[in-house]
Order: C-alpha cells, then structure tokens, then sequence
C-alpha cells in the first residue's frame, strides 16, 4: 500500500518524507507492542511507544494515564502564567474562580470528550483542582488556629462543580453529538463498530460508551440516543453548559457611569469596552489600566487607553462597546 501510494503522488510531483512518518502498534501483548523499525523498500520508519495528535498524547496502551498527565502539567502552566490574577488582592474570590474555569481548566480538559476515566485518574485531577481552590480561597482560622480548606468544605463552594463533572458533561454532550449525524460518519461506525475475535482471559477494559452510559443510569437518562435526535430540544437547553462563550456583563449605565464619576473631569466622552477573558492572551496587562474590573467573566476597561487599543486592534474582534458622556 505505501509503495503504491509513493507512486500515486510522485506523478504528482510530491515526495513522502521519511523523517516525519512514524508507525505504533496498539496491543494487548507486550511483545507485539515492542516492535521494531518497519523497513518498505528503501525507506526505514521508526517505531515509537506514543505520539501527540491535536494536543492529546495517543499510546499503545490504549489508556489515557499520560494523557492526563500531560494536560495537568500544562494546566500548572497556565496557572502559573496568571498566577498574578490570582493572588491579587484586587480581584473577588469569585472573580478568580471564574479565572480558574475559563484559563486554566479549560487547558486541563482540552480533548476529554474521549477520556474513559479511571478512579485513579479522576482522584489526580481532583487533587490538582483542590491545589488551585486553596490557592484561591486561602486557609481558614479555627480554634485560634489557621488550617487548610477540608475536601468536603472546597466541595461546598463549587457547589459539586468540580473538574470530573465537568469532563463528564463535556462527554455526554459529545455524544449526543455523534448521535445526531449521519450512519455512514466515521466517528459514528467508529463508536459503534465492533471487533469481532477471540477475546483474552480477564477483566475487559472499560469502554468509552459503557463509561458514558453509566453515567447517563446514574443521572436517571435511559432513552438517551431518542432525547438525543431530538435536536430541538436539545438546542432549547443550548447554552446552559460550562463552556458557553462569555457575554458581555448586563449592566445599565448608571451603574457603570457612577464607577467612572472620577474619570469625567478629564475626558470629553470614554468608552467602556467589554473584553472576554477568552480571547484575552495576557488580561493582566489590560486589568493593570485604569477603571479595569473583572465582572462576569468579562475585563470592563476605558478604551481610551493605549494597551486596551493595542490589544482590540490585535485580535479584530468586535468587542461590545458602551459611550457614556459625562454629566455637566
């Protein structure tokens, strides 16, 4: 098949480079998995253990441990990268929480719609968001002594929103997803294909439909893929999700009129401009200018302001604005 697809292309003028084609085995025995360098032709392609696909690692394994991994490493990072946000005094508790969901859980959970999660991988990513929460909300003084946040006590405060729930909505959406296209879609036979051979002694590794149907019983859902062709109803509870894009804050003009009295005097008119903090690369730049607030999700900043302009002029976005005049 490679030899016949190098002839196809070279009437083309294209050339198959040998350095960038890797080649995995998937397997259930190890001895299959360590297979060597495939040789075809002339050409030698290097056999490897995993690889990165869209910003998730795929192993020959078939388990999403050093998946997960990687992701919670790279949530650290963009933790660490608006560390400055979060320890700031300036901003409310709840204001920073809705940091930690829109920045860094989102880097955590980028491509779990294909997780099966284990009890093992659901307590380490449990772990990390507890780490981030008591960065947030701090200790507590009890008994004339400063301690901690408890589990159960970070788990009032999400009010039972935390980071596993989230994959799992985000996976049960997935679904419905798939469920809604075309028999003949490649995700679809691919969901739904079976593999039909001799089956090895043991326990069978969760799939990723039974996991998601287990969770659909637990919530009380048994005609799911019915509900889920029900494409008007689904969009009728379209946009209750955690991953709805950010709306500008509703908020009248009097109110934002009243923050920015002290800002009258010296300017003709201002604009308040009204940046998501998804499409913001560095907000701590923008929350630095003068009558920056976080609301909603939201940076509310003067648009008169040379960074805010730079930073509207650099994504082309057409960010909600609000003229006020000042009052005479």
């Amino acid at each position: 098949m490679h030899l016949d697809l190098e002839e196809e292309t070279s009437k083309l003028g294209m050339e198959i480079n040998e350095s960038k084609i890797k080649y995995m085995v998937i397997s259930t025995y190890e001895h299959r998995r360590n297979a060597g360098d495939l040789r075809i032709g002339n050409e030698t392609f290097e056999a490897v253990q995993s690889f990165q696909y869209l910003g998730n690692i795929v192993g020959n394994t078939n388990n999403n441990n050093k998946c997960i991994k990687e992701r919670i490493m790279m949530g650290n990072k963009a933790y660490y990268a608006n560390r400055q946000l979060v320890n700031s005094s300036l901003i409310s508790r709840s204001s920073k929480l809705q940091i930690y969901r829109t920045l860094v859980r989102l880097m955590v959970t980028y491509g779990s719609e294909s997780w099966t999660l284990t009890m093992e991988e659901e307590r380490a990513l449990a772990v990390f968001e507890r780490k981030i929460l008591r960065k947030i909300y701090g200790p507590v003084k009890g008994n004339e002594l400063w301690r901690i946040r408890r589990n159960d006590e970070l788990e009032v405060i999400i009010k039972g929103e935390d980071i596993a729930r989230f994959i799992k909505c985000q996976r049960i959406r997935w679904l419905g997803h798939i469920e809604r296209t075309q028999d003949t879609a490649i995700p679809k036979n691919m969901l739904y294909g079976k593999l039909y051979a001799t089956r090895r002694r043991g326990r069978p590794k969760m799939r990723w439909l039974d996991d998601v149907s287990t969770d659909l019983r637990k919530m009380g859902i048994n005609e799911w893929r019915e509900r889920a062709r029900d494409r008007e109803a689904c969009k009728g509870g379209q946009g209750q999700g955690p991953t709805q894009a950010v709306a500008p804050p509703k908020k009248n003009n009097n109110a934002l009129r009243n923050e920015a009295t002290f800002m009258t005097q010296e300017l003709d008119y201002f604009k308040i401009c009204f940046l998501p903090l998804q499409g913001l690369d560095n907000p701590s730049v923008i929350l630095q200018t003068p009558l920056a607030r976080l609301h909603g999700g939201c940076v509310v900043c003067l648009l008169n302001h040379q960074a805010v302009k730079s930073m509207v002029a650099h994504h082309q976005k057409p960010f909600p604005l609000l003229e006020i005049k000042p009052s005479k």
